[in-house]
C-alpha cells in the first residue's frame, strides 16, 4: 500500500490524525496501511476528503498490492 503511505506523507497527515477524524483506532489505520485489514467502503469517501483526493485516486492507491484477504 505504498501509494496510500505516499498520500499521507505528501499531505503531512499522521495515522493518529486519520484515526481521530474517522473515529477508529490508530491500530485500525495501521492495519489498513499494512493491508492486514481492508478499508471499509464507508470510510473511503471520508478518507478521500481528509487526503484531499478524488475517491477514485484513493481507491487506486488502496489497491496497490495484493488483496488484504481472500474470501473463501
Amino acid at each position: 500500500m505504498n501509494g496510500f503511505r505516499q498520500q499521507l506523507r505528501d499531505k503531512g497527515i499522521r495515522q493518529a490524525d486519520i484515526a481521530a477524524r474517522l473515529g477508529v483506532s490508530e491500530a485500525t489505520v495501521s492495519k489498513w496501511l499494512a493491508r492486514k485489514q481492508a478499508v471499509p467502503v464507508s470510510a473511503v469517501l471520508p478518507l478521500a476528503d481528509i487526503l484531499g483526493v478524488e475517491p477514485s485516486k484513493l481507491l487506486a492507491a488502496l489497491s496497490d498490492g495484493p488483496p488484504a484477504a481472500k474470501v473463501a
